[in-house]
């Protein structure tokens, strides 16, 4: 008799635990789409447009996963404007704080008066949130990670280093605490916040490019900060951009001059330059070189 009392009460002790996930999942489920439409509707508040089509759930028993259908976001002031097909969200019952997002396909973006279209074969982030328990700058962080490859650039006319980016990696972190309805990044600014990328990788056409950096907002909200980013292929590059007609001649032999002034032999003999990067006073600088201005970020 004692044989089939133990079994039998295994069964139920199983059924009750497989139960007791079913409810969790449920009520995580509920809880991360209930967030997307509270997100939504908050970014609406702020002049935002957001459209998208049905919003359902998946995943069960292994994942959460709400699945958004055609969402579009435009600024408040018409300036940008983004869609896609379908965006996933996915994250697990178990470890709530790590939040996976997909959107391969057609990316629409569009600024300026121009249109930039972007197929991408993958598209993934993975962002694990600060703890509600953090107690200094650096727990209240948000780390992430963006992968991408096999990246089409589908516009009317091909960029100078061809329509495929082959490669996209960055990985990083923001650090500091987001407050404040009216002015979220001065509040980010003033309470010590940074962007720390400790890794950046891209490979579009000959250029592969790879570098870390930290950087901040200053006083007038510009970008401020120092990243070390090494180039390899950047002779093909630039000669691909003086071809195009996106540098005259006389620029690209400056610009293979200072680069190679940085640049050392590879394991496999290829130059690869190592370039300073300093973003300060409205400009970015390679070495002391000024090479671009910087606009403020509203």
């Amino acid at each position: 008799m004692r044989t089939r009392v133990v079994p039998t009460a295994l069964a139920i002790g199983l059924l009750a635990l497989a139960g007791a996930y079913a409810i969790q999942w449920h009520v995580a489920a509920d809880a991360l789409r209930e967030g997307l439409v509270r997100f939504i509707d908050g970014r609406r508040a702020e002049g935002y447009r957001i459209e998208h089509g049905e919003i359902s759930l998946g995943g069960f028993p292994a994942a959460i996963a709400v699945r958004m259908e055609a969402p579009l976001v435009a600024a408040p002031d018409g300036r940008w404007r983004w869609s896609a097909p379908a965006i996933l969200l996915r994250t697990w019952a178990w470890r709530t704080h790590i939040l996976d997002i997909e959107m391969p396909g057609r990316h629409a973006i569009a600024g300026g008066g121009n249109e930039f279209p972007i197929d991408a074969g993958a598209a993934n982030i993975s962002l694990a949130l600060p703890s509600r328990r953090a107690t200094d700058i650096r727990s209240n962080s948000l780390r992430f990670v963006l992968l991408a490859a096999d990246i089409a650039l589908a516009g009317s006319t091909e960029p100078a280093l061809g329509r495929k980016v082959s490669e996209l990696a960055i990985e990083g972190a923001v650090v500091g605490p987001f407050g404040g309805r009216s002015a979220p990044l001065g509040a980010w600014r003033d309470g010590g916040g940074t962007l720390e990328i400790a890794r950046l990788r891209f490979v579009w056409g000959p250029l592969t490019a790879e570098g870390d950096g930290t950087f901040a907002l200053d006083e007038a909200m510009r970008p401020i900060g120092a990243a070390s980013v090494r180039l390899a292929g950047y002779d093909a590059a630039i000669d691909r951009l003086v071809e195009a007609g996106a540098l005259t001649p006389r620029h690209g032999l400056t610009y293979k001059s200072a680069l190679a002034a940085f640049a050392q032999a590879s394991p496999d003999g290829e130059a690869v330059a190592q370039v300073p990067l300093t973003l300060q006073d409205a400009f970015i600088y390679v070495g002391p070189i000024a090479l671009a201005g910087l606009p403020a970020i509203e």
